[in-house]
């Protein structure tokens, strides 16, 4: 399935959209860069950064060639309303299931794009904060991607 190129090159929400679906389930909402709606705990927020390309190239039967792989950077804001009942914590579940959703071995078997693959996930850190004024746990989960553009997504020349 061959993509136009204007649509091939939106790298960054495609990347979105895959994890997206890769997360669906763990909080209540998932929302990606962008969006234009009303946020709402418990949530996960979603924003990747395209970076260098890699020394990786699509070469057209013309041969012409582009670079089609990239790193990446995508950053899973969670946060969570940080309950009354102080026994139930969550936040770390939340984290828990997100992390274990983001290995490269899981997102290979549940990754689903017509244009992107995921060939390498690596954790890369993690920022905490609260915000006293909602009473709303934040963590700030980052990872570093090496993303490609799926040969059969490439319109032919």
């Amino acid at each position: 399935m061959s993509v136009a190129l204007s649509e091939l090159y939106q790298v960054e929400k495609h990347v979105e959209a895959a994890f997206r679906t890769i997360l669906e389930g763990v909080g209540s909402h998932i929302y990606v860069s962008r969006e234009q709606v009303d946020i709402e705990s418990n949530r996960l927020e979603l924003k990747c950064k395209l970076g260098e390309s890699i020394e990786h190239r699509r070469i057209f039967t013309n041969g012409d060639q582009t670079h089609d792989t990239w790193e990446a950077q995508l950053e899973i804001t969670v946060a969570s309303n940080r309950g009354e009942v102080t026994h139930i914590d969550n936040h770390s579940a939340l984290l828990g299931e997100t992390r274990k959703r983001m290995t490269l071995r899981y997102s290979k078997h549940n990754l689903t794009s017509d244009v992107i693959e995921i060939t390498d996930i690596r954790d890369t850190g993690t920022v905490d904060s609260f915000s006293d004024d909602n009473n709303i746990d934040i963590t700030v989960l980052t990872y570093y991607l090496v993303v490609a553009i799926r040969p059969e997504a490439w319109p032919e020349f």
